[in-house]
């Protein structure tokens, strides 16, 4: 929420995105996803 506020909304859905897609591009196992940025 304080990142949304302080940021914007549309910068907000852009980290979101962001996020999710190297997510999704990471090797499935026990760390995917684990890595925040």
């Amino acid at each position: 929420m304080f990142y949304w506020k302080e940021k914007g909304e549309d910068a907000s859905i852009e980290a979101a995105v962001t996020a999710i897609s190297r997510c999704l591009r990471d090797p499935t196992g026990t760390n995917n996803c684990s890595e925040v940025l």
